[in-house]
């Protein structure tokens, strides 16, 4: 099969996606996620349950890679959903210690045996930027 035809096909079955990527071109940078971008557009998921997948166009997909993350029990499990509406419903972001971060730490310094003591971050650059001030302290060192 040539790739015209497959690409036609494909533009065919994904009308929805093909217009909320347009859409999007005027406001988002790439229009879509570097990762998830492929010619000519990518689909636009809609949801997600345990392992299945259905785009804005009503098309069913098997998540073969998870969201490229450790979702083990897939999309919308409902232990973890309820977990999630019960921690909603007591507040998120409230911008404190809950005690919610030290039980997940003692559970996580329990489970790796490695691990001693757990910071929490809200990003990749926080991380990194803690790291760096732990190096410099360690080493005594001014610069990295």
């Amino acid at each position: 099969m040539s790739r015209e035809i497959i690409e036609a096909r494909y533009r065919e079955l994904t009308p929805t996606s093909r217009q909320m990527f347009e859409d999007g071109r005027s406001v988002n940078a790439g229009a879509a996620k570097g990762a998830y971008y492929f010619a000519p557009y990518p689909i636009t998921l809609r949801r997600g349950k345990g392992c299945e997948l259905e785009d804005v166009d009503g098309r069913s997909y098997v998540d073969f890679s998870n969201h490229h993350t450790a979702q083990v029990l897939g999309h919308n499990h409902p232990v973890i959903l309820d977990a999630v509406e019960r921690q909603l419903a007591d507040g998120i972001a409230l911008g404190a210690p809950t005690g919610v971060e030290t039980r997940l730490a003692q559970m996580m310094c329990q489970r790796v045996t490695s691990v001693e003591r757990i910071r929490f971050v809200n990003s990749g650059t926080e991380a990194t930027l803690h790291a760096i001030r732990l190096a410099r302290c360690f080493s005594g060192r001014p610069k990295v």
